[in-house]
């Protein structure tokens, strides 16, 4: 093989690496990217949750105040468990606040919120995040407590 001929192929392989390690450094930056673009929607989200559960505590407060209103001897504590993507709510009889009856438990997942409760026999629900109303809330917070007096009084 002649001078030239090994200067050639030598060339084609730092060529062929060069190329390698471009394509690589590329598609390292379109993954730096991505994972960028997922944290900052992923904030944003987060964000929106935070506003959320103040109104999703709105909701809850309101229909617990309408069963108060009522006479009923259960009630919504004001007090939530909170974590970064949820918020849950304990219903406990009056006076008795270690005496906890249900509880519901607002969680935010992919864009929506789905509420669960440990009441029996009470289906409730989900919305997209950007859904999420005061009015909602009270009613998925009343199908609670209408679930608790049903268990209470039988």
């Amino acid at each position: 093989m002649t001078t030239e001929e090994q200067d050639e192929r030598r060339k084609a392989a730092v060529q062929a690496f060069e190329q390698r390690e471009a394509e690589a450094a590329r598609a390292k930056a379109d993954r730096d990217a991505a994972e960028k673009n997922r944290a900052v929607a992923l904030a944003q989200e987060n964000a929106k949750w935070k506003a959320q559960t103040q109104v999703i505590r709105l909701g809850v407060m309101a229909s617990s105040n309408g069963f108060s209103r009522q006479g009923s001897r259960f009630l919504i504590a004001p007090r939530p468990r909170e974590g970064a993507s949820f918020v849950t709510y304990d219903i406990q009889e009056s006076g008795a606040p270690t005496n906890v009856a249900a509880s519901v438990t607002f969680y935010m997942r992919e864009g929506w919120v789905r509420p669960n409760t440990d009441a029996c026999e009470c289906t409730l629900p989900a919305v997209p995040l950007d859904n999420v109303s005061e009015a909602w809330a009270t009613s998925v917070a009343d199908e609670v407590m209408f679930a608790v007096l049903r268990e209470a009084s039988g």
